[in-house]
């Protein structure tokens, strides 16, 4: 199948990639979403509030985070439950691990609650206005996000996103009005 070529080509400032076509916008990760990461223990204590945990092995087995997945009962504070709730197009990924290709396991939210959170060894990517969820997590399923920005640092023997490398990659968005090819 021969895609037919865009009229104009522009560099997209990201050496891997080379050249996209003019229409499109490149952006770093860090201008179109946040990244919050989670401190939430299983612990739970009898001053919190009652809460449902997304945990790492429900992110690691599941690439789309519905109610039909039990999710473990914990406690949590106000600040945490203000902080960690997950809404709705929300992508977690896994944080550490202790091997480097584990980290960044990606899982659409499609499932929303007031006490549903996220839980430790997880981060969210929260997009804002000029990426979609969906988007975000599709990108972060390819094996070139997986493999270049975790396979050359180490933590004390564990991998970890935060600590070991912060550098945002550069990703490929088109506004929905112009991803049409011609």
């Amino acid at each position: 199948m021969n895609l037919k070529p865009y009229p104009e080509y522009k560099d997209s400032g990201v050496p891997w990639l080379g050249k996209v076509p003019r229409h499109w916008e490149v952006y770093k990760i860090r201008n179109v979403a946040n990244l919050i990461v989670s401190n939430v223990d299983k612990h739970s204590f009898e001053n919190e509030n009652k809460v449902y945990l997304c945990n790492y092995t429900d992110v690691y087995k599941n690439e789309k985070i519905t109610n039909k997945i039990k999710f473990m009962k914990a406690t949590a504070s106000e600040e945490e439950i203000r902080k960690f709730k997950l809404r709705i197009n929300d992508v977690v990924i896994t944080k550490d691990s202790e091997s480097w290709n584990d980290i960044g396991v990606p899982a659409l939210v499609l499932y929303e609650n007031q006490d549903f959170i996220c839980g430790y060894h997880l981060a969210i990517l929260r997009t804002q206005e000029k990426l979609s969820g969906q988007y975000l997590f599709v990108y972060y399923k390819t094996k070139h996000l997986c493999t270049i920005p975790y396979n050359s640092q180490r933590c004390n023997q564990i991998w970890s996103v935060s600590k070991c490398n912060k550098r945002c990659e550069s990703i490929i968005a088109t506004h929905l009005r112009t991803t049409r090819h011609r």
